[in-house]
C-alpha cells in the first residue's frame, strides 16, 4: 500500500513539474536494462572535481575544520 502511494506521489510530482493537470493520466514506459547501463557508463566519465557544488562542499568542509581547530585552540 505504501509503495502504491509513493508511486502516485512521484507521478503527481512529475505532473506538477511538467505543469500538467493532476487528473491527466500518464504512462511511464519500461526501461530496458541496456539503457540503464549505458547511462551508468556515461556518469563514470563525468569529472565531479570541476563541479561548482563539489568545490563549494570542499570549501565548507575546510572551513569547518578550521573552525574546529580554532575552538580547540581557545581552550
Amino acid at each position: 500500500m505504501e509503495l502504491a502511494n509513493a508511486i502516485t506521489q512521484q507521478e503527481n510530482s512529475l505532473k506538477y513539474a511538467m505543469e500538467m493537470p493532476v487528473s491527466t493520466s500518464i504512462t511511464i514506459p519500461e526501461i530496458e536494462l541496456s539503457t540503464v547501463t549505458a547511462v551508468a557508463q556515461l556518469q563514470d566519465s563525468i569529472n565531479i572535481n570541476n563541479r561548482t557544488e563539489y568545490k563549494l562542499m570542499q570549501t565548507q568542509q575546510n572551513l569547518l575544520g578550521l573552525q574546529k581547530k580554532a575552538c580547540k585552540a581557545e581552550y
